[in-house]
């Protein structure tokens, strides 16, 4: 340990667990008209013992509740460091350190984090709906629908928390409320009379299309705020200038980012103090970036020169109609005003 005296280290959990996933579901199926079948179902999943890390070299929660934010003395005041000279080509090797550094259980350490901790949980809920149209005519159709809500535990919102508990739960980064899926198959009956070299060439072709649509993946929050208690969704939603309320109380007292359109936001979130304990959650579930629908189609036939041999000429078109993705940053703050933008 000594080779690591002024820096951060880690190690695993020696009584890591394999992780445990069980998964259920129970549906009902029923033929319909039109030589169609409906299938409703539920579909879960429970996940224990996920690893988990957390950094074990911090203050206390009385620590910091006495030294933090704006008190005095706080964390951030310059003390004596009594490693001065100590641990070279380190942070901790000047004649100064921060009060936090010397409050912490093993001060010649900047941080020792624990990895592999078997206390993560996840969630899973989803209710699914599929009607499929067998061939007929020469068309089949395919409809899924799934609703959705996956949550996890797998992270602590500060690391004063106990690792007899479990992790705050939060949204799953790619939680997906509603998706749906259309496919379908036609054989295009034009020129299906039609014989000779132009038929070979004209009937007996195929047209595949696959239609996706989706909620977006819930918006990180921020940290280093705290929220008001109202919804920080704008009225209409997510667009390409502004992706959520940023009108944000400073530590000063005044307002920032409190104008859209014309209209005075209402306060959404109010800036913490260095070194506060964080409440915010880790997604919004309010906020959802767009996903643009996705089309692709193909059309193929295909023609048997010799009981041996068979051609096929095939055209395939993957997003149909050219749509970009636009991506959101993976975390954003309500500070400055560009940072909500896309």
């Amino acid at each position: 340990m000594s080779t690591y005296l002024g820096q951060s280290v880690s190690y695993t959990d020696m009584n890591r667990l394999v992780p445990r996933v069980h998964e259920f579901s129970i549906g009902v199926q029923r033929e319909l008209p039109f030589r169609s079948v409906l299938e409703v179902s539920y579909v879960g999943s429970r996940s224990q013992q996920l690893n988990v890390s957390q950094n074990l070299n911090v203050v206390t929660w009385a620590q910091l509740l006495q030294y933090g934010a704006n008190a005095s003395p706080n964390l951030t005041t310059s003390e004596t460091n009594p490693f001065a000279g100590l641990l070279p080509s380190t942070g901790i090797n000047g004649a100064t350190t921060t009060l936090q550094q010397l409050l912490l259980p093993h001060p010649q350490f900047t941080g020792i984090t624990e990895q592999n901790i078997p206390v993560g949980k996840s969630w899973y809920n989803s209710l699914q709906v599929r009607w499929d149209k067998r061939v007929t005519h020469g068309l089949n159709v395919l409809v899924s629908y799934t609703h959705s809500r996956w949550l996890d535990a797998t992270s602590y919102l500060n690391a004063q928390e106990p690792l007899t508990q479990t992790p705050d739960r939060t949204l799953d980064g790619t939680d997906t409320p509603h998706r749906i899926a259309i496919s379908g198959n036609l054989q295009i009956p034009f020129f299906a009379n039609t014989h000779g070299f132009v038929g070979v060439l004209l009937k007996g072709w195929y047209l595949n299309g696959v239609f996706e649509a989706e909620a977006g993946f819930p918006l990180a929050a921020p940290g280093g705020y705290w929220s008001s208690g109202i919804n920080p969704a704008l009225p209409g939603g997510v667009n390409l200038t502004k992706g959520f309320n940023t009108c944000t109380l400073l530590t000063n007292g005044t307002d920032e980012n409190c104008t859209y359109n014309g209209q005075t936001l209402p306060v959404a979130f109010i800036q913490q103090y260095s070194n506060t304990p964080r409440s915010l959650s880790g997604y919004f579930p309010t906020i959802r970036p767009p996903e643009v629908p996705n089309a692709d189609v193909s059309m193929f036939k295909s023609v048997t020169v010799h009981e041996r041999y068979r051609v096929q000429f095939r055209a395939e078109a993957f997003n149909f109609t050219n749509s970009p993705q636009f991506t959101f940053r993976a975390r954003v703050s309500p500070r400055p005003r560009q940072v909500s933008r896309l």
